[in-house]
């Protein structure tokens, strides 16, 4: 949070609300709620406006006429999704774009090398540049050669693998995964599944702005498959008491 990361505040937020409802469906919305919702999305634009702020206002690098001045000049335009979290997408899409015609396909390879680079560390003891690395070091290498990186886009990964054709054959496939999962989780009982939607809920909340590695297939999966194993080995505590 002091450093403005407001992302993971944002996902912790949509699963326990996922959660907590997720067998108690949500029938009247009232005005309480509302409430907080707008309260949680003015504290995230705050959160992101102060991004750099915050620990130079702790270290007494700052003060807080400025801190405030500065905040409260940038408020309107950080509140405005289109300038941020779903214009840097388009962006990013339109700088490759510029480019596509000398840049050829990779058909598919970018979707594997989250796991390609897991067994290349292994063996070789390296890892291989994700594919959002890759792109910050083709258009943007002095941000990267500073270790600051620009967001990706799903778009541009689909493009940069198939083309535009590409684009609307993975997002039919992704959705028809979230539908099912989505469909599994909604007419069964508790189960590991429910555990692997909620898990995904902050993949899907970013999968726009990232590449498809392994935070948007496996690590879920694995944390899921982990926190059902304690969850039964709960149980079976509490059953012998």
């Amino acid at each position: 949070l002091i450093v403005g990361e407001r992302g993971i505040f944002v996902f912790v937020i949509f699963c326990i609300i996922f959660s907590a409802f997720m067998f108690n469906k949500i029938t009247v919305l009232r005005y309480r709620t509302l409430l907080i919702v707008l309260f949680l999305y003015i504290f995230s634009v705050v959160l992101f406006a102060s991004r750099g702020l915050s620990g130079k206002l702790i270290l007494g690098l700052t003060d807080w006429n400025t801190f405030y001045g500065i905040v409260s000049e940038s408020f309107l335009n950080y509140s405005n999704p289109a300038v941020m979290e779903f214009g840097a997408v388009f962006v990013n899409f339109n700088v490759f774009y510029a480019s596509a015609e000398e840049l050829p396909f990779r058909f598919g390879e970018t979707y594997i090398r989250g796991i390609v680079s897991t067994f290349h560390l292994l063996f070789h003891g390296d890892r291989m540049l994700t594919t959002n690395e890759e792109f910050n070091y083709m258009f943007f290498p002095e941000f990267a050669e500073r270790g600051i990186g620009w967001a990706f886009s799903s778009i541009v990964e689909a493009y940069w693998n198939f083309g535009t054709f590409g684009v609307f054959a993975v997002y039919f496939v992704i959705g028809m995964a979230v539908s099912t999962l989505e469909r599994a989780a909604y007419y069964s009982k508790f189960s590991f599944v429910h555990l692997v939607y909620i898990m995904f809920i902050p993949v899907i909340l970013r999968f726009h702005r990232t590449n498809f590695g392994l935070t948007a297939w496996l690590f879920p999966v694995v944390f899921a498959y982990l926190a059902y194993i304690f969850y039964r080995i709960l149980s079976l505590y509490r059953a012998r008491r």
